[in-house]
């Protein structure tokens, strides 16, 4: 890592994540603002630290802004295990959501899911309408956020209470 004269969040050699906007996120070397570098603490490995820029943009992004979260809000995640949904579950808490539910491919993920990310519930993706009307006694959620697309989306449609919002990213 090289700094400019100037930049003092960070040094020559500290470990840092960036966030690229313009992508190229797979180089070895990227030259981006210091305002979009972030040092890492050693405790987080440079895997999860390189990730995080995106995934803690994309979910916040798509929450607060796209599908307008407020306070008392329920919220139903696709890809409930994946990293995008994991930051958005724990993001949805601290914005004040109600309830968090999550969608995945399998019951492993489900567990993992419910246990790592702090899920209301998590049901697997085939027949989850049923599973998201009972656990919201028929109302529904006021959110749905993931990046499915096809017959999931459509499915979405059918969990929304009323006035509610889909909001897709990827």
């Amino acid at each position: 890592m090289a700094a400019d004269a100037g930049v003092a969040d960070v040094r020559v050699g500290d470990r840092v994540a960036a966030y690229l906007p313009d992508g190229g996120g797979y180089a070895e070397y990227a030259v981006v603002p210091a305002a979009f570098a972030f040092p890492l603490p050693d405790a987080l490995d440079l895997r999860t630290g390189g990730g995080a820029a995106l995934v803690l943009t994309t979910a916040y992004g798509v929450l607060a802004g796209a599908a307008r979260l407020a306070p008392g809000d329920t919220v139903l995640i696709h890809a409930a295990a994946g990293g995008v949904g994991g930051v958005a579950a724990q993001l949805a808490r601290v914005l004040w959501a109600r309830a968090v539910y999550g969608t995945v491919s399998t019951p492993e993920k489900a567990e993992y899911a419910r246990a790592a990310f702090g899920y209301d519930e998590v049901f697997v993706r085939d027949g989850f309408p049923a599973a998201v009307r009972a656990a919201s006694a028929g109302r529904g959620v006021d959110v749905v956020l993931g990046p499915a697309s096809g017959p999931t989306r459509l499915a979405s449609l059918d969990v929304l209470a009323p006035f509610g919002r889909v909001a897709v990213y990827g």
